[in-house]
């Protein structure tokens, strides 16, 4: 289990819904939701309820959100994990939103429009602070989703019992045969899709230098042919070919 580390990586589809998408553990959701609400609102308690939502008819497109759960007060929230960049994300999230934004208007009764609030579309942000810099509590789980799977102990200024709870739910030594092996299965996904973005990134980069790289050699080329200093000098300069540097 070395290679794994102490504790679940909550990025996994695995690890994010066994911290909190299970009843037992759903007091770490109620904490985390109401970090990222901040003053805007308070969550008391949370009800699972069917990530699948189907479509008016059978040939609508259907819906599968990561988790979705119903406050007290009938507000909905649509987490979903997204731990690669995907085109129009932001657009599926909306689309996502429709569907308990239509549920609202159920049949059999009568409807005024009001609408309840539907909070969606959670997003990790670039947080870069350190343990020792960590202040509110909103701090403390950015830093602990982000860092988990790193740790090999709670940090010092992660004691309140909510992180008790979380570090002894993300324990791997816990898990059964079973959920091991859906996790490590769910390892693999989240490792692939994170080495084809990091593959992505890296080629776009080295494009992107080797197109500047180019550029910049081609304008010295311009500059010592105003000098008239020999072609093959050039070359060796620029390591652009002869043929090129006659061209410009």
């Amino acid at each position: 289990m070395s290679n794994l580390g102490k504790y679940i990586n909550p990025f996994t589809d695995f690890g994010f819904k066994k911290l909190f998408g299970t009843e037992f553990n759903k007091e770490l959701l109620v904490d985390f939701l109401n970090q990222v609400l901040g003053e805007r609102e308070q969550v008391r308690d949370l009800t699972y309820l069917n990530t699948e939502k189907g479509g008016r008819t059978e040939r609508d497109r259907k819906a599968v959100f990561d988790l979705y759960c119903e406050n007290e007060q009938g507000e909905k929230f649509i987490i979903e994990l997204q731990n690669v960049y995907q085109q129009f994300f932001k657009d599926r999230s909306i689309y996502y939103a429709t569907f308990p934004l239509q549920e609202q208007a159920s049949k059999g009764r009568e409807w005024d429009y009001c609408l309840k609030a539907v909070y969606t579309y959670l997003e990790m942000p670039k947080f870069r602070k350190q343990e020792e810099d960590l202040v509110t509590h909103f701090d403390k789980w950015m830093y602990v989703l982000r860092n988990l799977p790193r740790l090999q102990d709670r940090p010092r200024k992660l004691q309140e019992k909510i992180f008790e709870k979380l570090f002894a739910e993300a324990e791997l030594a816990r898990l059964t045969p079973e959920d091991m092996s859906t996790y490590q299965k769910s390892l693999k996904v989240y490792r692939d899709n994170k080495n084809t973005m990091d593959y992505a990134i890296k080629t776009a980069v080295d494009a992107a230098v080797d197109a500047a790289t180019r550029q910049r050699n081609i304008e010295i080329a311009l500059e010592l042919k105003k000098l008239n200093l020999p072609v093959e000098q050039i070359v060796q300069v620029t390591k652009l070919t002869k043929e090129e540097i006659e061209k410009l």
